[in-house]
């Protein structure tokens, strides 16, 4: 009767483990899917595709809004930097979505979603830079890309599938350098 009574405690044990484990962040292993193609993942690397798509994309609104005004050259140059790095991880993030049968999430550059301007807002400055403007810009970005960077970390730590781990290490170095640049601007 012990012997019965201790593997029912133990197989409920497992159980309530098992199903708690892919839900607590650092709690212990999160569950693996296998992809259509044959590869793994977890909730964490949906989390960080999913998560940082629309950040991304948000990112790059602020990108158009700025190289659409006069701005000064380092912050032209850093909106261009932006756009170039940026651009391939949101395709690739998608790509990962796709590749595991998960939703893609709709952005702001999504033309359903897309912000097309309120007519009753001030027109765009005229040809000189706004320096306000300018940091107001700089800090916005900064909050969307260390958002973006928070995601990437706890990819590596706790992500399965390898291309997205490897993405999120080169995201990691490449955002932190444009956060740096970017709070120096």
């Amino acid at each position: 009767m012990r012997l019965l009574a201790a593997t029912a405690l133990l197989l409920l044990c497992t159980t309530v483990t098992a199903c708690s484990a892919d839900t607590e962040e650092g709690g212990g292993p999160v569950a693996t899917h296998t992809a259509l193609d044959g590869s793994t993942y977890n909730s964490v690397d949906v989390e960080f595709a999913s998560g940082s798509v629309p950040l991304l994309a948000d990112a790059m609104v602020l990108v158009d809004e700025a190289l659409a005004r006069e701005v000064s050259p380092d912050t032209r140059a850093l909106a261009e930097q932006v756009r170039d790095g940026r651009g391939p991880e949101i395709e690739q993030l998608v790509t990962f979505l796709g590749d595991w049968g998960e939703e893609v999430p709709e952005t702001a550059r999504d033309h359903a979603n897309a912000e097309h301007g309120d007519p009753t807002e001030d027109p765009a400055p005229g040809p000189t830079a706004d320096p306000a403007y300018e940091r107001q810009w700089a800090a916005e970005m900064t909050e969307k890309l260390e958002k973006v960077l928070t995601l990437a970390e706890r990819q590596v730590a706790d992500g399965a599938d390898e291309d997205a781990t490897a993405l999120a290490e080169q995201m990691k170095v490449n955002l932190a350098e444009l956060v740096e640049l970017l709070e120096s601007a």
